[in-house]
C-alpha cells in the first residue's frame, strides 16, 4: 500500500510539471519578473499544476510516515523518468542520446534501491 501511495504521489508531481509547462507555454517567456510572475499564478493549467503538486506534497508526507526516507527519496527519481518520456511523447521535446543515457542510469538506480 505504502509503494502504492508512493506512487500516486509520484504521479501527482508528474503531472503538476505538465500542468505547469503547458501553463507556461500560454504565457510565454517571462520578461518582467513582478507582472509576469503574478499573471502565471493565475492561469489555470498553472492552478492545476499547483493542485496536483499540493496533493503530491500531503501524499509524500503519509509515505514518510510509514517508509524510510533512504528508500523513498531515491524513488522519486523515477518522476524524471516520466517527465523525459512525458516530454517526448506530449510536448514532442527532441531529447539528446545523452540524456536518455541518463534516464537509464536513473532506472538502473530505482532497480537498484529497490534491492536492498
Amino acid at each position: 500500500m505504502t509503494f502504492l501511495l508512493l506512487f500516486i504521489s509520484i504521479i501527482l508531481s508528474v503531472l503538476g510539471q505538465v500542468f505547469q509547462k503547458i501553463g507556461m507555454s500560454r504565457v510565454g517567456p517571462i520578461r518582467n519578473m513582478k507582472v509576469s510572475v503574478i499573471k502565471s499564478m493565475f492561469v489555470p493549467y498553472n492552478l492545476l499544476g499547483m493542485a496536483c503538486l499540493g496533493g503530491s506534497a500531503f501524499i509524500w508526507l503519509i509515505v514518510l510516515s510509514k517508509m524510510d526516507l533512504s528508500l523513498a527519496y531515491p524513488l522519486l527519481s523515477f518522476g524524471y523518468v516520466l517527465v523525459t518520456l512525458t516530454s517526448k511523447f506530449f510536448f514532442r521535446e527532441q531529447i539528446p542520446w545523452n540524456r536518455w543515457i541518463g534516464v537509464l542510469i536513473v532506472m538502473i538506480g530505482i532497480v537498484l534501491v529497490t534491492r536492498a
